[in-house]
C-alpha cells in the first residue's frame, strides 16, 4: 500500500531539495562540480527537463565535449554514455531493466561519467522494480541514475529509501495539469474539500454531473490527495490510502467493470471514510 511506502520516507530538508527547476539545476550542477553528486536521484513533481539538462552538463564536462552537442544526442538517445529507460503501454518491463543492466556492465564507450534516466518510474512493474533495485545497489563509479515520477505512489519502498529525493513544486494548477479549465477544477476541489470536511455524499445532481467526466474528476481527486500528503506528513498515511482506493476504482472503471455513475459514487465514498 502507498501508506506503507510513504511511512518512514518523509520528505525532509535532509533528503530533499525543494525549490524551482532552475534553482535545483544550479544546485545539482554545483554538487557535480564539487564531486558530491549522488549516485541515485528520484525527481518527482513538476521536474520538466531538468534531468536531461543535468545529464548534458555532466556528460559534456566529463567527456570534454560541447554541451549543446551532447544535449542533441541525449535528445536523440544516441549519446554512448547515456541510457534512457522508458515505458511502453504504461509499463516498464523487466526486459527494459535487463537492457539497462547490459549498459551498466559494459565498459563505457567514452572516458567520463555515465548517466541513466528512468522516465515514468511509477510504471515499473514488480520484476522491473526488483531488477532496477539491484542495479541501484551495484552502480559503477562515475555513474548517476535519475528516476523521474510525477508522484511517489506505486514506487517500491526500497527504491525510495535508496534514492535522493528531489521535489519540484508544481507551477501549474491541477486544472492546467489535468483539465485545462480553471473554473471547473476550482469547483471540483471545493466539492472535494467539502466532502472531506462534512463526511457526506454530495447531492445526486452533483454526483451525476461528476459521473459525466468521472475519469478526469478522479485525476483531480488523486492530485488533491497527493498534494495533501506533501503538505501534511502526519496525515500522509490517511491521504495515501484514499489515493490508492481511488486509483483502484479508476482502474476498474477503465476496464468497464464500473459504470461512470458507480465510479463517481465510489470516489465520494472513499473521501468520506
Amino acid at each position: 500500500m502507498v501508506g506503507e511506502k510513504l511511512h518512514g520516507n518523509e520528505f525532509t530538508e535532509k533528503d530533499s531539495l525543494i525549490n524551482t527547476s532552475s534553482t535545483e539545476l544550479r544546485k545539482l550542477i554545483g554538487l557535480y562540480t564539487t564531486e558530491q553528486l549522488a549516485q541515485v536521484y528520484l525527481f518527482h513533481g513538476d521536474y520538466e527537463e531538468t534531468a536531461e539538462l543535468l545529464a548534458a552538463h555532466v556528460l559534456a564536462n566529463s567527456t570534454h565535449l560541447a554541451e549543446d552537442f551532447v544535449a542533441k544526442h541525449i535528445k536523440n538517445r544516441t549519446f554512448p554514455n547515456f541510457h534512457c529507460v522508458e515505458s511502453e503501454n504504461h509499463e516498464i518491463t523487466v526486459e527494459k531493466a535487463r537492457e539497462l543492466s547490459t549498459f551498466l556492465q559494459d565498459t563505457p564507450t567514452l572516458q567520463g561519467w555515465r548517466v541513466v534516466i528512468i522516465r515514468n518510474a511509477e510504471a515499473l512493474n514488480v520484476s522491473a522494480s526488483n531488477a532496477i533495485l539491484k542495479n541501484m545497489e551495484e552502480l559503477p563509479e562515475k555513474t548517476t541514475m535519475i528516476l523521474l515520477a510525477q508522484t511517489l505512489f506505486n514506487i517500491k519502498s526500497t527504491i525510495l529509501s535508496r534514492a535522493q529525493k528531489v521535489y519540484f513544486s508544481y507551477k501549474s494548477s491541477p486544472t492546467e495539469i489535468f483539465i485545462g479549465k480553471d473554473a471547473r477544477a476550482k469547483e471540483w476541489i471545493t466539492t472535494i474539500e467539502r466532502v472531506l470536511k462534512t463526511k457526506e455524499i454530495p447531492p445526486k445532481e452533483v454526483v451525476d454531473a461528476v459521473a459525466n467526466e468521472a475519469q478526469v474528476f478522479a485525476e483531480v481527486v488523486k492530485y488533491y490527495l497527493y498534494t495533501q500528503c506533501m503538505k501534511d506528513i502526519r496525515r500522509a498515511r490517511i491521504f495515501s490510502h484514499k489515493y490508492d482506493e481511488v486509483a483502484e476504482f479508476a482502474s476498474l472503471a477503465t476496464g468497464k467493470f464500473l459504470s461512470p455513475a458507480h465510479f463517481a459514487f465510489a470516489i465520494f465514498s472513499v473521501l468520506i471514510k
